[in-house]
């Protein structure tokens, strides 16, 4: 997310000094990928040909680190709770997670939860019992636009800052307990941010000195395929988001397709001029950040939820629990109560909300995109 989304709507709703300033990426969504289509592009076998990505690849292996994910399935998106935290308090329906390190941000992982501490720190915390397990003992701290985590339900992503031009790109799989490491050129434009834009079915795009990559994380006795989705990128152009098979990108509006080229305006009715928000996780709808509500598919149809009367001053979605379900925030009016509701997206007619939780402060809000809020 931005300073122009979500962040900046809520400070602007909330007359609340006590807000602090955000300096956030684009946009990271959660949720797992139902169908994918494969990538138009050019596939670069190994890193050292590929030039975008330096370094080996290791294989980090943690046997001992409880599992976040329920290898026989895990309770999807859609069925569970809407969390939050709320001044480093995890919040999950009746049951509450305080973590070691505070919270500056987190994201639902399987049946557990990632989490970028206020120290800087990553941790996985165990849905079940609550233990956190550490997964960054070694080099920086998240800080800044850094404090960034993505995921596709199985695999948790951050990047550290290395050194002048270069960051490290973490994958940990929730699963097996290990993980991966890769070494990437940063872009001159985002050299002070995190490169990861999102995750989605095993794959991490990222854009690199060298413009916008799909990198597939690796099995242990193999190297990451990448693929290049665009050379360096133009002033005014943005890598939005990428799920489901589609990309989106932003250029005077938002554009989606099957790859960087072949992305264009959704449909034929009213433009997409918000420069974020969320792919659905089979790629078929985007949900700008806006003050009000929109849901509009790749073929221009509205699916649009009914939010109803007493949140129509502001309401926005800030993540897909499923291809038909969203999660929103708004609010009644600038002083509040906020709430967080749960909405039905559904063609021909309004899909219905319902209040999930209600907040009567934002202030030490921090909801599961990855990115701090506040």
């Amino acid at each position: 997310m931005t300073p122009t989304d979500l962040p900046d709507l809520l400070r602007r709703r909330a007359d609340a000094p006590s807000f602090r300033p955000v300096d956030l990426d684009a946009v990271v969504r959660s949720g797992t990928r139902l169908r994918r289509r494969r990538r138009a592009g050019t596939a670069v076998a190994g890193l050292a040909l590929a030039g975008l990505i330096g370094g080996s690849v290791a294989l980090l292996t943690s046997p001992d680190a409880p599992r976040a994910v329920d290898p026989a399935g895990s309770v999807s998106p859609g069925d569970r709770p809407l969390s939050y935290a709320l001044d480093g308090v995890l919040h999950v329906g009746d049951r509450t997670i305080t973590p070691d390190g505070g919270i500056a941000t987190y994201v639902e992982v399987g049946d557990g939860f990632g989490v970028v501490g206020t120290d800087g720190r990553v941790r996985l915390i165990d849905g079940s019992t609550g233990t956190a397990t550490l997964l960054s003992t070694e080099g920086p701290a998240l800080t800044g636009a850094f404090v960034r985590l993505a995921t596709d339900g199985r695999w948790l992503a951050w990047a550290a800052p290395q050194d002048a031009g270069r960051a490290v790109v973490h994958f940990h799989d929730t699963v097996s307990g290990t993980g991966r490491v890769l070494t990437i050129d940063l872009d001159d434009q985002r050299s002070e941010q995190s490169a990861l834009v999102s995750l989605d079915a095993g794959r991490a795009y990222l854009v690199t000195a060298e413009g916008p990559v799909e990198v597939s994380i690796p099995a242990p006795d193999e190297e990451p395929r990448v693929v290049a989705l665009a050379g360096r990128l133009p002033g005014g152009q943005t890598f939005v988001d990428a799920r489901g098979g589609t990309i989106a990108r932003y250029e005077d509006g938002l554009l989606a397709g099957p790859s960087w080229d072949l992305a264009r305006p959704p449909g034929d009715g009213p433009a997409v001029l918000e420069s974020t928000g969320v792919l659905s996780p089979d790629g078929s709808a985007f949900a700008p950040d806006a003050d009000t509500i929109r849901i509009v598919t790749l073929d221009g149809a509205d699916e649009t939820p009914d939010v109803g009367r007493r949140y129509a001053f502001f309401s926005t979605v800030y993540r897909w629990l499923d291809d038909d379900t969203v999660a929103v925030i708004a609010d009644e009016k600038r002083e509040g109560p906020y709430a967080l509701l749960r909405c039905s997206v559904t063609s021909g007619s309004p899909g219905a909300c319902s209040t999930e939780v209600t907040l009567p402060d934002p202030d030490g809000l921090q909801l599961p995109v990855g990115t701090p809020i506040g």
